[in-house]
């Protein structure tokens, strides 16, 4: 009897042995559907988008070029206002630069957090531009560009400019690239 006891305990803990490997084993399953999905998802991504397309966009276009058309004039040639203006918005200092953070590997897959160095002055289509290759979806007629790694917004501190003749808007971020090591 205590042999039949002994026999059914051990059984019964058997039983539980392999319940939770079945757990473990549809888990795993999970995992690895996951992983490939993600593999399939972002196998052909630009490992330089934040440079070749965030870092790299042109913003407030249409001022850009009235300052141009302004400045083109005699009359305003000798406007330090106009001319310290057009420089800012021309020459890399209104646009996105990010610096990278903590850095992780597992599994294959590389997660870098990237922060803005300053924040940047935009217009609301400059915002659906950005929203659009930061999330990969079409925003009116702005379309993703190809080769976007995952992108996880950590940070999003959007605040309007007070400005009469202009609706404009600081934009600061946080970003969490992820990407698959080859």
């Amino acid at each position: 009897m205590i042999h039949l006891n002994h026999r059914l305990d051990h059984l019964e803990e058997l039983e539980g042995t392999v319940d939770r490997l079945a757990i473990r084993m549809e888990r795993f399953r999970q995992t690895q559907k996951d992983r490939n999905a993600f593999m399939n998802r972002y196998e052909d991504v630009d490992h330089y988008y934040i440079d070749h397309v965030l870092e790299s966009m042109v913003l407030l276009k249409p001022e850009v070029e009235a300052l141009k058309l302004v400045y083109s004039h005699p009359a305003f040639q000798t406007c330090e206002n106009v001319k310290n203006r057009l420089e800012k918005l021309t020459r890399g200092g209104n646009r996105m630069i990010f610096a990278e953070g903590n850095r992780e590997v597992k599994n294959g897959i590389e997660e870098v957090e990237l922060s803005q160095s300053r924040p940047i002055e935009i217009n609301t289509n400059d915002l659906k531009m950005i929203l659009s290759a930061v999330e990969g979806i079409s925003i009116g007629k702005e379309v993703p560009p190809k080769g976007r790694p995952q992108l996880i917004v950590k940070g999003f501190h959007l605040s309007k400019k007070k400005l009469a003749e202009r609706e404009t808007y600081l934009l600061e971020m946080q970003l969490i690239k992820r990407g698959y090591l080859k």
